[in-house]
């Protein structure tokens, strides 16, 4: 009986050696293998397409493709690589615009599995490369088929996909319905719990849509949304959507005339930018300009315009110049006095715009007719601002047609050409009546956004408010507890100590005290000595030039006398000594340099060395004696420094400087 357990056991153990373990079957050690092989494939495509290899990538993707085998049925790891691959092979197109050969590709490919497991995405990637390629027929035609299959289970991959198509109707279809459509059902999986990295771009996107079709309440609540995803998401928080996502909602504002919210939106993305060496900081001075013409404050409007051009030309950026130049044209073109310099650099715009899209063609041949009609060329400028009338609506850009008739019936009542003016008047009073419905429009939302964020102002408020009570009862308690628990175990411990503890306290902060005082005026002499040996060589050097001179003016023969005074004439600091004197400088001031460089970004190394003598309170000559140089280019640097800082006219140069720089005047 005391073996009756084995023997009851010895079947199963029977049957369980006579099958395949889970997950070692024929079927899975196969599809394991091609996995493995497909991986490998898709890694070594991925990194050929980043180092520019763009077709060996393609045939490496192509040949793993074309080498699956139509008769298995895939597990979910299977599923990811093959979709991956084709995600990286649509990527590789694009990365090297060549989108022929891959869209061919793409059309023949019969692999069943493929075709039977990945459609959705074949159907979309097809599309989004006709898009890339300019066919917009066919890139339309296949979206429509995509848009008409069930959506997947898979929320990342309905997220992406959408996008893409989105993309698709906007770019090819020209049907921002669609576009919108597709995003919302992006957004609505998203809000439902769905995850994806492309979600702030989506929600950005789906603003800017939502304000083309003025539905300014929703543009604001998605791109709100687009900055909280990348505000809440740490990686997310350092790249280029973040920068686009506060840049959106800044526009949506300046459209709703709220300019103090577009502005402080402007300079949060600026902040970003610059900690993304500079990524679309040219387009941002240029958006900030607009704030700033809009609110009246035609300097500041003029100012962050050539911010915008010298950044653009520092980053060599080809278009983003010539755009720039091209709004600094229609900036001058509202002053009056102005017109001949804005069709200067008009002029010299010309032969750049072969480089340039369609529309910013139309929008150069705009400016240029004003300018033409502005400064009395008139027959050119009205055919040049008619023919840009006809291609925006060619292009389909109704509104940059209605700003063009606006102008150019302008032009027909300065220059009274009533003909013309009565012939286009008709539209032209459509266009004043849409933009007067437009107008109130913008008004409605702008107030109701405005009252929507005062009440959720308060919410918030009033929610932080109800917390923070809690939480101070909650410590209040908490702290009582500690408090009378240590009272009553401490208290005789903390009596007889307690007199100890001050006394050595106290003699800690004297020695410390003594030493950083002891400490400051090392510091301080030897800088004073570092000035003052450098002023004395100085003058002893200028004395003995000019007993040098007096010599020579008595004697013929002064060759080497000359090579005697070359030698002693003053010199500028040496790279030795000036890091003496930031050294002991910065001992003491240690915040000086810092705060001058945040006030100042275009402060040069003299300037820094001038402010430094003049926070050692330093005369103008001694200031000459230090730095080996004339008193007339001390003035003349002071006075470059004096603009650079913008100070008021009137105050004194030496007492800003200390008030800037050390809070001290």
């Amino acid at each position: 009986m005391k073996h009756l357990p084995a023997i009851l056991l010895l079947p199963i153990f029977l049957v369980c050696c006579t099958t395949h373990p889970s997950g070692n079957t024929p079927s899975s050690n196969k599809n394991t293998s091609i996995t493995t092989t497909l991986t490998a494939a898709y890694t070594k495509g991925k990194a050929a397409n980043q180092e520019h290899r763009f077709d060996e990538a393609l045939h490496i993707i192509e040949d793993a493709l074309n080498a699956l085998p139509s008769d298995i049925v895939p597990d979910d790891s299977l599923l990811k690589y093959i979709r991956l691959s084709l995600s990286e092979y649509k990527q590789i197109a694009i990365n090297s615009r060549n989108f022929r050969q891959p869209l061919q590709y793409l059309r023949t490919l019969q692999n069943p599995l493929i075709k039977q497991t990945s459609l959705y995405e074949l159907l979309a990637i097809r599309a989004h490369l006709h898009q890339m390629a300019g066919d917009n027929q066919q890139a339309v035609a296949l979206i429509d088929s995509f848009a008409a299959m069930p959506n997947p289970d898979d929320a990342g991959r309905l997220i992406q996909y959408s996008e893409m198509a989105g993309s698709v109707y906007f770019y090819s279809g020209h049907d921002i319905r669609k576009a919108i459509a597709q995003l919302e059902k992006a957004a609505e999986v998203y809000r439902k719990g769905g995850i994806s990295p492309y979600m702030g771009r989506i929600l950005s996107r789906l603003g800017s849509y939502y304000q083309e079709e003025k539905s300014y309440r929703q543009a604001a609540e998605a791109n709100q949304a687009a900055i909280e995803f990348y505000e809440n998401d740490s990686l997310q928080k350092v790249g280029n959507g973040i920068i686009m996502a506060y840049g959106g909602q800044s526009n949506l504002y300046l459209a709703l005339n709220m300019y103090d919210r577009a502005l402080e939106l402007n300079r949060l993305a600026c902040r970003y930018s610059i900690q993304k060496d500079s990524f679309g900081l040219s387009d941002l001075y240029r958006f900030q300009s607009e704030i700033y013409k809009n609110k009246g404050q035609s300097d500041s409007a003029a100012y962050y315009l050539h911010r915008a051009c010298d950044v653009s030309v520092a980053l060599g950026s080809f278009k983003g110049a010539f755009y720039n130049r091209l709004s600094l044209a229609d900036f001058y073109l509202t002053f009056p006095d102005s017109a001949g310099r804005a069709l200067d650099i008009l002029l010299g715009l010309r032969t750049d715009t072969l480089k340039m899209p369609p529309f910013v063609k139309l929008q150069f041949k705009q400016s240029l007719g004003e300018a033409f009609t502005k400064n009395g060329k008139l027959g050119p400028g009205i055919r040049l601002m008619e023919d840009a009338a006809r291609g925006y609506i060619h292009l389909g850009m109704e509104n940059m047609r209605s700003q063009c008739i606006q102008k150019l019936m302008q032009a027909y009542l300065d220059n009274k050409m009533e003909q013309s003016f009565i012939r286009n008047y008709p539209y032209y009073k459509s266009v004043l009546d849409s933009m007067q419905h437009d107008n109130e429009i913008r008004a409605l939302a702008a107030a109701n956004i405005r009252f929507e964020a005062h009440k959720k102002e308060q919410q918030n408020r009033l929610l932080a408010a109800e917390v923070q009570l809690k939480d101070n009862k909650l410590k209040s308690y908490a702290l009582g507890g500690i408090t009378l628990t240590f009272i009553v175990v401490c208290l005789t411990g903390w009596i007889l100590m307690r007199q100890r503890a001050l006394k050595l306290r106290l003699q800690l902060r004297e020695q410390e005290k003594k030493l950083s005082e002891q400490q400051l005026r090392d510091q301080s002499e030897r800088l004073q000595q570092l000035i003052t040996s450098r002023q004395e060589l100085n003058n002893h050097n200028e004395e003995l030039l000019r007993q040098l001179a007096e010599v020579q003016s008595t004697h013929e023969k002064t060759c080497d006398l000359d090579r005697v005074m070359e030698k002693l004439q003053p010199r500028l600091l040496t790279h030795e000594e000036e890091e003496q004197f930031r050294t002991a400088f910065a001992a003491l001031y240690p915040s000086a340099l810092h705060q001058l460089r945040s006030i100042c970004s275009r402060a040069t190394r003299t300037d820094e060395l001038l402010c430094m003598l003049i926070i050692l309170k330093q005369t103008n000559e001694e200031v000459a004696r230090t730095l080996g140089i004339s008193r007339a280019s001390v003035l003349q640097n002071r006075y470059r420094l004096r603009n650079k800082l913008n100070l008021p006219e009137g105050s004194d140069l030496d007492t800003e400087i200390r008030r800037l720089l050390t809070d001290i005047n």
